[in-house]
């Protein structure tokens, strides 16, 4: 009878929990590296060098973003914003801004209450940037500031200012699973660790600026360049 060959073996770390502690320790696995990938030379797309479709035209300059787009009789928007985590709006008047030679619409936001730092309160459409930004300035807004928090721990407090007007800070979305065998799994655990942790929040660098251009010349359609790699109808 032939004798079936002897697995090799190899030592791995894992971790375990020792008198309520985790600890890593080491414990011996079969060496089963299963399938493998294959000679090198026989890759189809592996250790092979692959050139960026898109590479040439951004290394060079030619690539067209939606910043560059142009377009018969465009016109440019700027967006007035909030400069308050909270506050209400007590005064607007864009007299000044519509005045000015090439403004072509002062539109304000249908909010007298605002939420966050950066809300829109009005928007601007002008035959250049330049224009545009001007007319932005002369707009004369004036603001209640009202009380607002940043943490969340404070936010869910009975006492804490509302982030939206008449709803609560706190919504439970819904409850899954069944509390009495999870308090039963914890009352017979060794230890119970309760903790917090928090993580900042992370947003990619593009390499183009965010942007709309909107080509609409009547109908039910319009050509949007965006500057996005997710698109939906």
């Amino acid at each position: 009878m032939q004798q079936a060959p002897v697995k090799k073996k190899k030592k791995i770390k894992v971790p375990k929990v020792i008198n309520g502690v985790e600890t890593m320790v080491e414990i011996e696995v079969d060496d089963d590296s299963g399938p493998g990938w294959g000679p090198n030379n026989k890759h189809r797309l592996l250790n092979h060098s692959l050139s960026r479709v898109d590479g040439p035209s951004k290394v060079s300059g030619a690539a067209i973003y939606s910043y560059d787009v142009r377009l018969p009789g465009m016109l440019y928007g700027r967006i007035l914003r909030c400069p308050h985590a909270h506050a209400r709006l007590t005064k607007f008047d864009s007299s000044a801004a519509s005045n000015i030679p090439g403004v072509r619409s002062v539109i304000q936001a249908p909010l007298k209450e605002f939420n966050f730092e950066g809300a829109p309160v009005a928007a601007i459409a002008a035959i250049t940037p330049e224009i545009a930004d001007d007319a932005i300035r002369a707009i004369v807004v004036q603001y209640e500031v009202l009380p607002h928090v940043v943490k969340a721990e404070e936010a869910i407090s009975p006492d804490a200012p509302k982030a939206i007007s008449g709803a609560a800070n706190l919504k439970e979305a819904g409850k899954r699973g069944d509390p009495q065998k999870v308090n039963a799994a914890f009352a017979d655990c060794d230890t119970v660790i309760e903790a917090e942790y928090k993580s900042q929040r992370v947003h990619h660098s593009c390499l183009e600026t965010h942007g709309n251009v909107i080509d609409y010349r009547g109908g039910d359609t319009a050509t949007v360049y965006a500057s996005t790699q997710g698109t939906s109808v």
